[in-house]
């Protein structure tokens, strides 16, 4: 059953989330060019949120509106975010 691989229905969609936030880290990176000048690279970072953000619209709107209100567990998921 669900409870079999999740606490509650918050810890699931903390895992949703941390999993998302990983995806997202990855496209933005994987889009930024290393050897680019530093304003090209920033260009091409904030693109990449831009239309990681645009594909996951619903999620990126409950990270904002939903995970202050999810616990420690999700502060923690944001700290990790800031820090990444």
């Amino acid at each position: 059953t669900f409870y079999e691989h999740f606490d509650s229905r918050e810890a699931c969609f903390v895992a949703l989330l941390a999993d998302a936030n990983a995806d997202q880290i990855r496209q933005i990176s994987e889009a930024v060019d290393p050897s680019a000048p530093w304003q090209k690279q920033v260009r091409q970072a904030i693109e990449a949120w831009i239309s990681s953000g645009e594909a996951r619209s619903a999620l990126m709107l409950s990270w904002i509106r939903d995970v202050p209100s999810l616990g420690a567990p999700a502060r923690g998921l944001q700290r990790d975010a800031m820090e990444s």
